[in-house]
């Protein structure tokens, strides 16, 4: 066996037995705009890989070699076939960001070769390789600033808005609490042209209450938020922080962003009741939990499932998504609110028969 190749191998297995107790990702500030790229959570995943497995302080090591079967673990995929691999290393490769600032361009290319083979034992091994202009993004980064986390904080997330919230969470740490505009954080999410989000309602449903769940969960980020409004409408959203451990100084590297001087906070965060995720638990699904909301979740699963139904077969108009379903399956609802409330007539036997019956008429 050629030596490098074994001594390679050696440390791509001492690497992967070790990679979630103490593996950091340090990633430049640049690097933390790259939530304005089109690289997929995978893509961000095998990245940050990267720059947990470099040192920092050794440019000429730019080299990082793992397991195909390690890359799995960390895509949460049981097994990814060669063409997939090639697929997602060529989108990798391929992808010039821009890293510049709103006055200037710095478009670059992060990585300029990318390598499979297998070993003498059948087992596949990757080589990612970074590109020159890349380099000073990723190593000798004390002058232009630096945080760090835990890579198992990013390995579990599913979500690619979680992903990206959590980089913006942690860009922002030193500021411990502070607002976005809503319109921002929509854009930095990459959603504010998506017409399902254009409620606040909506968007703190579909994207901000399970960002919040599967962040505080899965990784070490602590932290509450809340609206702003003016008048009734949400205009802004409050972030704040938890505090955490502050690094020991012997552990910090010059020119890494400390807390230490920030206000205190409790690390205890006050967590809501997540209301959509016990719907969603009663329902089943994300589609009929969806529904259910219109009808502020007064009916049964089997109810609800038998109204949506009716609304699926029969609900016609240009604009049949879910947010359209949904407003009119609200303006429905609105009515039988207002049937019920009628105490000159004759009260309800039945308010989901009243419903279907609505429901039935609205669709002739």
């Amino acid at each position: 066996m050629p030596k490098g190749k074994g001594r390679k191998k050696a440390e791509s297995e001492l690497l992967k037995d070790n990679l979630k107790d103490s593996h950091e990702v340090q990633k430049s500030k640049p690097l933390f705009s790259l939530w304005k790229s089109d690289l997929t959570l995978a893509e961000f995943k095998i990245l940050d890989t990267y720059l947990s497995r470099i040192n920092s302080h050794k440019p000429e090591q730019r080299d990082v070699i793992f397991e195909k079967g390690e890359l799995e673990k960390l895509l949460g995929v049981v097994k990814i076939n060669n063409k997939d691999l090639d697929t997602r290393l060529k989108h990798l490769q391929a992808t010039s960001v821009n890293l510049g600032h709103d006055d200037r361009i710095d478009r670059v290319t992060l990585f300029e070769r990318s390598q499979g083979f297998q070993d003498e034992n059948g087992v596949w091994q990757v080589i990612l390789t970074c590109t020159q202009s890349a380099m000073k993004y990723f190593f000798n980064i004390e002058e232009i600033g630096y945080l760090r986390y835990k890579l198992r904080s990013i390995i579990n997330i599913s979500s690619r808005y979680s992903y990206i919230l959590f980089t913006y969470l942690e860009q922002n740490r030193f500021r411990m609490s502070w607002t976005v505009p809503l319109n921002e954080l929509k854009r930095i999410l990459d959603c504010e042209e998506d017409e399902t989000y254009a409620e606040y309602k909506h968007f703190n449903n579909l994207i901000l209450k399970r960002c919040y769940k599967e962040l505080t969960e899965k990784t070490e980020l602590q932290y509450t938020y809340e609206p702003i409004r003016r008048g009734r409408k949400v205009t802004e959203i409050k972030f704040t922080l938890a505090s955490r451990a502050v690094i020991p100084k012997e552990t910090q590297i010059e020119g890494q962003l400390t807390f230490s001087d920030s206000p205190d906070f409790e690390t205890e965060t006050i967590e809501e009741p997540d209301i959509e995720e016990l719907m969603l638990k009663k329902y089943g699904s994300e589609s009929l939990t969806f529904i259910a909301g219109a009808m502020d979740y007064e009916f049964t699963k089997e109810e609800t499932r038998v109204l949506f139904d009716i609304v699926l077969e029969h609900y016609i108009e240009p604009r049949n998504d879910a947010i359209s379903r949904y407003d009119f399956v609200l303006h429905v609802y609105n009515r039988l609110k207002q049937r019920a409330a009628a105490t000159e007539l004759e009260p309800l036997k039945s308010r989901y028969s009243y419903m279907k019956k609505l429901l039935e008429q609205e669709l002739e």
